[in-house]
């Protein structure tokens, strides 16, 4: 599979398991729905008041899990790279796209 192969999966598959922080035991994990991937990286939107977030600005090592709806396939990535947006024309392309968080948007770079 090349990076194409991988984000065409995620972005047929945009629910994942999120998982943040420290070492493996002690990371904190969750469901998220991914806003899309892409030769650049996997964008996700995430609300700065959001714990989940303030985790992230203090340790990025993030890993994701992405499957099929039946489980029959999946994709698991890892990265130490989470990368917070600042670009305000991407900030109101994720709005309008996804307004019910309008305050922070993150990227997952390969």
């Amino acid at each position: 599979m090349d990076f194409k192969d991988y984000y065409d999966f995620c972005n047929e598959n945009k629910t994942c398991y999120f998982r943040h922080g420290g070492d493996r035991s002690g990371r904190e994990s969750g469901c998220l729905g991914m806003w899309f991937a892409d030769e650049t990286g996997f964008y996700f939107q995430a609300q700065s008041v959001k714990a989940m977030c303030k985790q992230m600005q203090q340790n990025q090592k993030v890993e994701v899990y992405f499957h099929t709806k039946d489980f029959q396939q999946g994709l698991c990535a890892s990265t130490e790279k989470v990368q917070f947006i600042e670009d305000l024309a991407l900030k109101a392309k994720c709005i309008q796209e996804r307004p019910f968080g309008k305050t922070s948007v993150l990227t997952e770079t390969e």
